[in-house]
């Protein structure tokens, strides 16, 4: 009986992960709407002022973290999935090529949404969490 690789994730898992990406870029969250959501779930004042002023200074950086951090779980898992069924350079190649893919279709995706828009630094940002992600797994997979 053939033994499963442990070490590939289920490609289940793969398209889950996509279709969340998928699914998150469907929506537009203005910055009041979320600030008055996490009011609602904090009642104390003061955490709610630190919240919001935070928020307005440093949201896009945290949104813009989110995105490579997406991408490069994306890339991960399309890494683990590729690098038993092709060579390691090849399956790095190609996750990283499929993930920026992903990011640009999502960003076209993100035109037909109502008050979003698609843009290429977020397609770069997006490809730099891929790269960032497959650099790390170029690395620890070098043998030798």
């Amino acid at each position: 009986m053939e033994q499963k690789d442990q070490k590939r994730p289920p490609v289940w898992l793969l398209a889950a992960w996509a279709s969340l990406i998928f699914f998150t870029s469907c929506f537009f969250i203005s910055i009041d709407v979320w600030i008055a959501f996490i009011k609602r779930i904090v009642p104390i004042p003061a955490v709610q002022g630190l919240f919001a002023l935070f928020w307005y200074h440093w949201g896009f950086y945290v949104v813009k973290g989110w995105h490579a951090t997406e991408y490069a779980v994306l890339a991960s898992l399309l890494f683990l999935t590729l690098r038993r069924r092709i060579t390691r350079i090849s399956a790095l190649a190609l996750s990283l090529v499929l993930a920026a893919a992903f990011a640009a279709s999502d960003e076209w995706h993100q035109t037909f949404v109502p008050y979003r828009d698609g843009c290429l630094r977020d397609v770069l940002i997006d490809t730099s969490g891929a790269t960032l992600a497959l650099i790390v797994w170029a690395v620890k997979t070098r043998r030798g």
